[in-house]
């Protein structure tokens, strides 16, 4: 190094990630989780309707025994 005692922590380049600073990571990784959870969520129902759907041996009239 030419001058170390001009390098600050602050001032060298953030060489593991992409993002500039903490707060855009944190903003992108908000917006991941977001959309993730949306996707989820849209998933949820059909999900629910067709384990409803399963039989139940608690549930009396449920399983259709032959």
């Amino acid at each position: 190094m030419a001058h170390p005692d001009k390098l600050h922590p602050n001032t060298l380049p953030h060489r593991k990630s992409a993002y500039q600073t903490i707060a855009d990571e944190q903003s992108a990784r908000q917006t991941d989780a977001d959309s993730l959870l949306e996707g989820l969520w849209s998933l949820l129902p059909p999900l629910t309707e067709r384990f409803a759907r399963l039989p139940d041996p608690r549930r009396p009239g449920s399983c259709a025994i032959d």
